[in-house]
């Protein structure tokens, strides 16, 4: 069995940030070690709740967001073991939307990266 690598970057700083880990949504990025590159917005459920209740346009009674996926709290490792699940189920494609190498959604930086000096909140190497 081969080991996958990746890498769980949040695309806005997240994980200690969160204020209200019940109460939250947060955008990630997986880098897979041969430099494709996915994004996942995670919610939880009250989040949901909220963003519907205070919806001005009037119409709430539905809401949706591409890349959606609901997890019962923003812990770092409840985030993890999301993406692990993910991951490991081959339901990544699905669940999240490719958007390009690790070089052209990380673009402007001084030198081109690599997985291994990519910075990462968690590395993981799963079984696949």
């Amino acid at each position: 069995m081969n080991k996958l690598k990746y890498k769980i970057y949040y695309a806005d700083g997240g994980g200690s940030n969160v204020p209200d880990i019940l109460d939250h949504n947060l955008d990630i990025n997986i880098v897979f070690e041969d430099g494709r590159v996915f994004v996942i917005t995670f919610f939880t459920l009250a989040n949901v709740g909220r963003l519907m209740n205070n919806a001005n346009d009037g119409c709430i009674f539905h809401f949706w967001a591409s890349d959606m996926v609901i997890i019962r709290d923003m812990l770092p490792e409840t985030i993890e073991c999301a993406v692990r699940e993910m991951v490991a189920s081959n339901h990544i494609q699905k669940m999240g939307t490719y958007i390009g190498t690790l070089n052209e959604v990380f673009s402007g930086r001084d030198k081109l990266l690599t997985f291994d000096t990519f910075p990462h909140m968690a590395s993981h190497w799963d079984d696949i």
